[in-house]
């Protein structure tokens, strides 16, 4: 999507399937949990969602096992682009708002936000 830098892990989720009881229980980590990155001590605190942007994914998802004392065994990292691949191979999501508004696509455009 023309970005030059990893970003932040901004959602993160624990996903635990138990075929002997046909269930899936998934939990969403609150992106902004205070953690201190292993190695990176002296910058705590730090939002757990920050992990991944000053390491990488397996220690983001160390990290995760071990703040929430759970083995996990597959990963899945999906970014935008993914996310809106994924969203196109079913069908598209259709979205009623209760909100009018007027969308025009020649005049739309990424706007920078400044900090």
């Amino acid at each position: 999507l023309g970005r030059t830098d990893k970003g932040r892990t901004d959602t993160l989720m624990i996903v635990t399937v138990n075929p002997k009881k046909k269930t899936t229980t998934m939990v969403s980590i609150p992106r902004d949990t205070m953690v201190a990155i292993p190695g990176l001590e002296d910058t705590f605190p730090q939002k757990i969602n920050a992990v991944y942007t000053f390491t990488d994914l397996n220690q983001t998802v160390n990290d995760i096992s071990k703040y929430l004392n759970v083995p996990i065994n597959f990963v899945a990292l999906v970014n935008m682009g993914g996310l809106i691949k994924m969203v196109d191979k079913v069908g598209g999501v259709k979205v009623k708002s209760p909100l009018s508004f007027t969308y025009n696509p020649y005049t739309a455009r990424y706007r920078k936000r400044s900090l």
